[in-house]
């Protein structure tokens, strides 16, 4: 029997990851398939395909960047039934309340009945999010003593990491780099907020999100390109957010090297990246 849930687990892990592709496929029914575009799933599909719980909530958060293409919703409502990791249930949550979709509404509503007081929490804040009234309810029985909002299932560690993914500070951060989304495609809130969460990449991804308003700016941009080359990682992976959420596709090829960075927090982003600036560029034509 738990080998034939962990095969269920990972047959819907690895469907995650042949969804990302749905959409460009479709939009380049016409014309010939880009094979990097291959090489940027084939990434994912290995990212969410880990072992390490860890990794697969980078390469999910990372997949902000690509959008809420209905394929991709469906699995990752498969990932939150199935799959048994907190830290990574709580990723999936709130990646599917940064899409603001209200289709994802039913899925976070089920989350919230969830007998782990850490993803109760999560699917409270995605309702609340997407003003939904249990979301508030949650959040003012919580304050209220009457709700728990933290249990003995995550390591103090990764609680620390969960509470600074919702603190105001980080959700600006996330707000800042959300700005140059296209409909239809992610606004990469989750992929921001993982890098403003975390101490090691925290300053690096304040400076680059704050320069990256000035958008019309070629100085400035000029930069954010050049970073992407930067000896540290923490740097090169806020560069790649925001070179893809910059939805310029002549910048496509500035992130295909970054797909064999030996960092995944930045092989991840360039490969959702790269898909994104794909599909950008089947939409221009």
């Amino acid at each position: 029997m738990i080998g034939s849930q962990q095969f269920r687990t990972k047959f819907l892990v690895a469907a995650l990851a042949i969804a990302f592709l749905c959409g460009p496929a479709a939009l380049a029914a016409d014309g010939p398939t880009d094979p990097n575009v291959q090489k940027a799933k084939d990434i994912l599909l290995k990212g969410v395909g880990s072992g390490n719980p860890d990794t697969r909530s980078l390469a999910v958060m990372s997949a902000s960047l690509i959008g809420d293409r209905s394929e991709v919703l469906n699995k990752l409502y498969s990932m939150l039934e199935t799959d048994k990791d907190v830290p990574t249930k709580v990723t999936i949550i709130a990646t599917l309340g940064s899409f603001k979709n209200p289709a994802v509404i039913p899925s976070l509503q089920k989350a919230l009945k969830d007998p782990v007081p850490e993803v109760e929490m999560a699917a409270a804040l995605a309702l609340y999010g997407l003003k939904q009234p249990e979301g508030k309810a949650f959040l003012m029985d919580v304050l209220q003593g009457k709700q728990k909002a933290t249990s003995g299932f995550m390591s103090s560690e990764k609680r620390s990491l969960a509470r600074m993914t919702h603190t105001p500070t980080t959700t600006l951060l996330g707000m800042v780099a959300n700005e140059f989304t296209l409909p239809g495609l992610g606004s990469g809130m989750e992929s921001a907020v993982g890098l403003s969460a975390d101490p090691a990449s925290m300053a690096s991804s304040s400076v680059i999100f704050s320069l990256a308003k000035d958008k019309d700016d070629p100085t400035v941009w000029a930069a954010l390109v050049a970073a992407l080359g930067d000896k540290e990682w923490a740097t090169r992976a806020a560069a790649v957010h925001v070179v893809a959420l910059h939805d310029d596709p002549t910048l496509q090829d500035k992130l295909l090297p970054l797909m064999d960075d030996k960092k995944e927090q930045v092989s991840f982003r360039a490969a959702a990246g790269y898909i994104r600036l794909y599909i950008v560029a089947h939409k221009s034509q």
